[in-house]
């Protein structure tokens, strides 16, 4: 589970087009309060062994937040096409990737939009 948590960590904080938006806010799992909008959270979830073949499957939850609905859904196709590019690109691209749902939200203070991404990982 670390080594694909830090895949991952790797592969929002190296996409350019994400850095340009995100910066280097990107956490695992949530952020300080007093962090400004843009920013990323992230998180791991191991769902099953898959197979008797040692296959795993993971599921990947990624949040961006923002402050406008129109630039979270921005933020979200921008981490579906590095998530795509980021797996594709693993050795003999042993992660295979599918996306699983995308959810909107808003914060209970009504002042930061955010899309919920899980994709499911299978190594």
């Amino acid at each position: 589970m670390l080594k694909l948590s830090t895949i991952i960590f790797q592969g929002l904080t190296g996409a350019s087009a994400l850095v340009a938006i995100f910066g280097d806010r990107v956490f695992p799992l949530l952020a300080d309060q007093k962090t400004p909008v843009n920013y990323i959270t992230y998180s791991v979830r191991f769902l099953n062994s898959g197979s008797k073949d040692g296959v795993g499957v993971y599921e990947v939850r990624i949040e961006n937040y923002h402050k406008t609905y129109n630039e979270a859904c921005e933020g979200s196709d921008l981490i579906k096409a590095a998530m795509k590019a980021l797996l594709q690109g693993t050795p003999e691209n042993i992660y295979k990737f599918s996306e699983g749902t995308k959810e909107p939200y808003i914060t209970e203070d009504e002042k930061e939009h955010y899309i919920e991404q899980k994709f499911n990982i299978t190594i």
